[in-house]
């Protein structure tokens, strides 16, 4: 309940904290559910070394990620403090209706 209180008010709609197992049922279905809480799915030890795994083998593109950088000084009309166009300068025309 207390991660509710640090939440943007319309984030809070998204987030259900479910009192029972019965409650939790009503929203996600037991098929979807890890076989750890009575579900069909992998169990949470299979699902937690199956994304181990898928990381180990994209390790490098995850290294590659990190070497990634932005120039700022490229950035037309500086750093990204626009909020008028959100740095799309010269991406729209105006539009004139008769």
């Amino acid at each position: 309940m207390l991660v509710k209180l640090w939440l943007v008010h319309f984030k809070k709609a998204q987030v259900i904290i479910h009192q029972s197992f019965d409650s939790l049922t009503k929203d996600i279905p037991l098929e979807c559910l890890p076989e750890d809480y009575g579900g069909s799915e992998q169990s949470i030890a299979e699902l937690h070394a199956k994304i181990k795994k898928n990381l180990l083998e994209n390790k490098a593109l995850h290294e590659w990620e990190k070497t990634l950088i932005l120039d700022e000084k490229k950035r037309p009309g500086g750093k990204f403090m626009n909020t008028d166009n959100y740095g799309a300068d010269g991406t729209f025309k105006k539009l004139q209706l008769d």
